[in-house]
């Protein structure tokens, strides 16, 4: 049971950790254009 809910609560986190890469890029890359273009 605890053991179950370790696994679940490491998956969840590695998750969370790919969606804030992914929000810091498209934050970044948006942040970007606007220098350029701007």
């Amino acid at each position: 049971m605890i053991k179950r809910l370790k696994t679940d609560t490491d998956s969840l986190v590695s998750h969370a950790s790919k969606l804030l890469i992914c929000a810091f890029v498209i934050l970044a890359s948006q942040d970007y254009d606007q220098k350029q273009f701007g």
